[in-house]
Order: C-alpha cells, then structure tokens, then sequence
C-alpha cells in the first residue's frame, strides 16, 4: 500500500489558503487566491495546501507536484460556472505530468449540475453550452484521492488518463441521476 501513497512527510509546511487572499464567503472568486497557495507550495517543494471551513467559490486549479489539497470538515470548494475561470478545459481540478498529488480532508466539492437535464428516458432537455467536470489527471504518478465529498459534478466526476499508482478511498460521489454524462 505504501507504494500507492504521496510521500509528504509528517514535517511539511502548510499553506492556508486564506493567507493568500481567499475569503470563503462564496461571493468573490477564490480561485486565483487559491491556486497561488498551490503555486507556492510547490515551488518550495511540497506541502499541504489547506482548505479552512468556509464556502469558496472559484474556476479551475492546476495542482502539481508534492502538494496535498486538504479539505478540511465544512470546507466547500463549490465550481464556478463561468468559462472565463478555466485556462485548462472545462475541469475543476486538472494536472498532467505530475506526481504525488494528493486531495484529501472531510470537505465537500460542489459542482454545477444539480438542474435536471433527462427528466424520464427520451426527454432530454438541451445541454448547457459549458459544462465543467470535476478532476481530470493525465499522465500523473501517486494520486491519492481520500475522504472527500463529490456533489454536482456537471461531466465526467473522474477522469483519469494514463496515471499510475492511483489511490482513491472514502470518497462519496453523489450526483445528480438525470445529469447525462454525470458518470
């Protein structure tokens, strides 16, 4: 089991994300905020990035390497729906290339799909023009995905491309039934 599991060690710094600006009122985009705190983990080699209680809306985040996105209990991450938030697709969370990365905590990521789409078989409603999945990972090493909540996801809720050593527990996924492509 070891093998499967990110090497951040028990002496790792930790990044609030509130220290670089992320307010979690769920009315200014924290995105930015946040992946500065990501950003600067990883520049100084890895550590925990930690999500505090509170509702934080944002766009994208590119994770990298050695960094632990922790979510702690009451802590939302809620997607934001405007395409201007996303450099990387139509993802909330995306990393390609990268090894050790880690979301874990008791917190929540709330997506965008909570509007029915198919109310009974053959009704479809049309599909919004953008729709943003949860996590999209292409050719990362040690993924650890631990404990946390899904709700929502608007597309694919995992996506993962040409990983290895991939380690996902604890997770509940609860999505909308009648979203298409929720899976």
């Amino acid at each position: 089991l070891s093998m499967f599991l990110p090497t951040v060690t028990c002496h790792a710094r930790i990044w609030d994300i509130g220290n670089f600006g992320a307010s979690g009122d769920k009315k200014d985009n924290d995105g930015p905020a946040i992946q500065r705190a990501i950003d600067a983990c990883a520049e100084d080699g890895g550590g925990i990035v930690y999500v505090p209680t509170g509702d934080y809306i944002c766009g994208g985040l590119q994770l990298r390497s050695y960094v632990s996105l922790y979510l702690e209990s009451g802590a939302t991450l809620w997607v934001s729906p405007k395409k201007e938030h996303y450099e990387n697709g139509n993802r909330f969370l995306y990393a390609e290339d990268q090894t050790n990365v880690t979301i874990e905590g008791r917190g929540t990521i709330h997506g965008t799909g909570q509007e029915d789409l198919q109310r009974k078989r053959g009704d479809d409603k049309p599909k919004p023009e953008f729709r943003v999945g949860i996590l999209r990972f292409i050719r990362c090493e040690n993924v650890m995905i631990k404990d946390i909540t899904v709700r929502y996801s608007d597309s694919w809720t995992f996506d993962l491309e040409f990983c290895e050593k991939v380690y996902i527990t604890g997770v509940s996924i609860l999505n909308n039934y009648y979203r298409v492509n929720a899976d």
